[in-house]
């Protein structure tokens, strides 16, 4: 059977599973990126957030006279102890390291992903850096007219 313009039907057989194939397969890639990606950028901002909040622990170890004093040099094993605490509460793995006035606390997660395995990705490893600082603040013996 001819079509008009001479060429026969058969000629064009499979033409739209050759084109199915070529577009859905680069769009499942796409979206198993799109996926796959939010679930690493979650990961990652899970991680600094932990990061952030177990610093944030260790520097409120710290009691007020030992800022005053000079820092937190005087009582470093209770922000790193207070810090790993609050790591091992959340069910976090990480390291921290305390400064003289400051305590940075870094956070690593790995995560399984879900569709990229199927283009021999199967995790990836997230990693989150949080600080805190001391700043020391006026006392009353300091203010102006005390």
């Amino acid at each position: 059977m001819s079509r008009a313009g001479g060429r026969s039907a058969t000629s064009e057989r499979g033409s739209v599973t050759t084109f199915v194939v070529l577009m859905v397969v680069p769009t499942l890639l796409m979206a198993a990126l799109a996926f796959d990606g939010g679930q690493i950028l979650t990961a990652r901002r899970h991680a600094i957030d932990t990061a952030q909040n177990a610093a944030l622990a260790g520097a409120q170890a710290v009691a007020g006279p030992t800022v005053r004093q000079g820092g937190i040099g005087v009582a470093a094993g209770g922000v790193d102890r207070a810090a790993q605490d609050y790591l091992i509460r959340n069910g976090a793995a990480g390291t921290v390291q305390v400064g003289p006035n400051e305590v940075t606390v870094t956070v690593t997660e790995t995560v399984e992903l879900s569709l990229l395995p199927m283009i021999g990705i199967s995790s990836r490893t997230v990693t989150g850096v949080g600080r805190a600082q001391l700043v020391r603040g006026v006392t009353d013996e300091e203010l102006p007219g005390a």
